[in-house]
């Protein structure tokens, strides 16, 4: 199943619940930079290291320390195309499979891998 209908349709609302009554803190936009025994050590997204397509940006907000015992990491699922987009152009042939489409499953890269090396 696709991780966005799981989020939409059900995680979402579960959570936003758990917001609404005080349980739960949804943080969004911050880098974290450490995991340290009493939380969390982190700062804006500004301050992210350089990643795929997206260049750094620097600003002067502080890190600062969310107090905590759970840590849930979630990631932005964005394709990945920075090593095809070097490629392209450089190589005869050059076929984009997998996350570098849209991010999702290692088996669906893997037929789609398998289908491209039947084709050609």
């Amino acid at each position: 199943m696709d991780g966005f209908l799981v989020w939409e349709g059900y995680l979402k609302q579960e959570l936003k619940r758990y917001e609404d009554e005080g349980q739960l803190d949804i943080i969004l936009g911050m880098y974290v930079k450490q995991i340290v025994d009493n939380g969390i050590i982190c700062e804006p997204t500004g301050t992210s290291p350089n990643t795929f397509d997206v260049p750094a940006i620097v600003n002067m907000d502080a890190e600062r320390l969310i107090a905590c015992d759970t840590v849930v990491v979630g990631t932005g699922r964005e394709p990945l195309t920075h090593m095809f987009n070097l490629l392209r152009g450089n190589v005869p042939e050059l076929y984009a499979i997998g996350d570098c489409v849209k991010p999702g499953w290692a088996h669906n890269a893997t037929r789609e891998g398998a289908d491209i090396g039947i084709t050609i």
